[in-house]
């Protein structure tokens, strides 16, 4: 079952995008979606609006995201940033969101994570 706190449509956005971008299935967005402790980040990145970006790769079994970049990320993965510090609703999805090409992530650095309180 989908928890109470995420709207459907903002993660229904994230879903088909996730997923066609990583040709995964949406039945393993909706166990990320449904699994405690896993959705933390997701659940964060929809409601809060100190989130300022996730990151999403496939596992070996199931469908990951992060709320800093995988260490070591093998595998293509995608990634999310606010354009605004807001949680997103349907109403706001238009201008507070944008996605980057799916791609193997480099090493991170500090600098890849800045929130808009370091600058």
């Amino acid at each position: 079952m989908v928890s109470a706190e995420v709207d459907s449509r903002p993660a229904a956005w994230l879903e088909e995008r996730v997923c066609l971008s990583l040709k995964v299935k949406a039945t393993l967005f909706k166990n990320l979606l449904e699994s405690e402790g896993s959705n933390r980040p997701l659940l964060e990145f929809l409601n809060n609006t100190d989130a300022a970006h996730i990151f999403f790769m496939e596992g070996p079994k199931e469908l990951q995201c992060f709320d800093t970049p995988p260490m070591k990320a093998t595998k293509k993965a995608i990634y999310f940033v606010k354009l605004h510090r807001t949680a997103l609703t349907p109403d706001n999805m238009n201008e507070a969101r944008t996605a980057t090409a799916p791609r193997v992530l480099p090493t991170c650095c500090s600098a890849c994570c800045r929130t808009a309180s370091d600058d």
